[in-house]
């Protein structure tokens, strides 16, 4: 079907034994992506039944233990499994009805949630596969937890009516209780989901009904989760063992999109770059808690950096977001800079990272106009050819073939593209 303007046609991408298959986000179809061995022959074409031309219906895909993949619906009525043996795809479950639910975090002025393409009132964020098989997806804009089992096919809503409220958790995290948990986003609580028993409720005191409090979340090493502050004012901590949590440290102000993304580094704590806060946030989550910023200040605002990678080398690496350079972390002597040409601000710049077994982390252009690649071996960045142009929203996400290639299906862009992995030619590694 043709799309009319500012649609996105594919906004996930999962790799099955070499082959990509992709769920539509605007498109009617499955879209699937081989290649060749050696990478030179490629397929692109259309599987399965017509899924019709509806807006935003899946925005997320897991492989399943059955070999089949299986999608949480955005704004469609039905989960999605897409079966590659087959190349076939069909609607699973009973219909989820349409949320009448207005409002939400994408509705801010904040580009985060529109390069994310956070249109509306989504029913389920990606969720997480646990051991069990069974897919559990928090709920973003649906009143209950949505679980799917992928050895049966089954689809089922678990858990108490949590309101209809919007955005109400964006990530979840698996504990070393057999528990998911999720930081509330525009929820007041924080949300568990128990593995074993199948039950959901929410822990801790009340934290308010601000927006967009918490946006991500990792384990430490201590067993305890952190949270870094997206528009809260204090580190999150949830306490997997007592099932509690609060938050904990000195106020680090107010405002929105503080810290986005967190990595983890070999010295146990957890790096955030600075969004719009004006420096990096280190997180030393052992017996003692401890908060810090540190290295330059960078001004409060600007959506500089939403993504932290931890390199080959142990530093943590950050694309820019709107931000003008991209951002190395040195996590020995916990300096900061920034590398790479000035590009100017705004964006988003690069939005997804696909690390790569050769030491380098690709980012695929969003509004950039080529890709990026950061070498964490040596700690140098390349932009590579070709230039395709300043259009926004270009593709949203790639996945591995069997050649080794990345492959990203098209989101406003009009073809699939393929990014190869730098040939080292060092002693101390390999020769490709």
């Amino acid at each position: 079907h043709q799309l009319p303007p500012n649609c996105g046609k594919w906004a996930a991408a999962i790799s099955v034994k070499g082959e990509i298959f992709c769920p539509p986000w605007d498109a009617s179809h499955v879209l699937r992506i081989i290649a060749s061995e050696d990478g030179q022959d490629i397929q692109v074409d259309h599987i399965g039944e017509d899924l019709g031309v509806g807006r935003c219906k899946w925005r997320s895909g897991v492989l399943g233990v059955d070999g089949k993949i299986y999608c949480p619906p955005w704004f469609a009525s039905h989960v999605l499994r897409i079966d590659p043996v087959n190349s076939t795809s069909e609607l699973l479950g009973p219909a989820l009805d349409d949320l009448s639910a207005e409002g939400g975090v994408e509705d801010s002025t904040n580009p985060f949630f529109a390069a994310e393409g956070l249109d509306g009132p989504g029913k389920w964020m990606p969720g997480l596969l646990v051991a069990d098989g069974c897919l559990y997806c928090q709920p973003w804009f649906a009143s209950r937890v949505l679980r799917i089992d992928t050895k049966t096919g089954s689809v089922e809503l678990i858990g108490p009516d949590l309101g209809q409220g919007p955005s109400k958790w964006w990530a979840a995290v698996l504990a070393t209780d057999n528990a998911i948990y999720c930081p509330p986003c525009n929820a007041s609580h924080t949300l568990r989901i128990d593995i074993a028993t199948r039950t959901v409720e929410t822990i801790g005191s009340d934290l308010g009904g601000a927006p967009a409090k918490y946006l991500a979340g990792a384990l430490g090493s201590c067993g305890d989760i952190v949270c870094p502050p997206f528009s809260a004012s204090k580190v999150l901590r949830i306490d997997c063992l007592q099932k509690t949590c609060g938050v904990l440290g000195f106020d680090l102000g107010p405002g929105e999109a503080k810290w986005r993304g967190l990595a983890l580094s070999p010295d146990g704590c957890f790096y955030c770059p600075p969004c719009s806060a004006s420096q990096v946030l280190r997180i030393a989550p052992f017996e003692r808690f401890e908060i810090e910023l540190f290295g330059p200040d960078f001004c409060h605002g600007g959506f500089k950096w939403a993504t932290a990678v931890m390199g080959e080398d142990g530093n943590i690496y950050c694309p820019p977001f709107c931000a003008h350079k991209s951002l190395r972390i040195d996590v020995a002597d916990r300096s900061v800079r920034q590398m790479g040409p000035d590009l100017g601000w705004g964006g988003p710049k690069w939005c997804h990272v696909e690390p790569h077994e050769d030491g380098f982390f690709y980012c695929l252009p969003n509004s950039e106009t080529t890709c990026l690649s950061i070498d964490t071996v040596v700690g140098t960045l390349e932009f590579l050819k070709p230039d395709m142009g300043k259009q926004a929203n270009k593709w949203k996400c790639g996945a591995r073939s069997c050649s080794g290639e990345i492959y990203c299906p098209p989101y406003a862009a009009p073809q699939v593209l393929k990014v190869g992995f730098m040939r080292l030619q060092r002693k101390d590694k390999w020769t490709n």
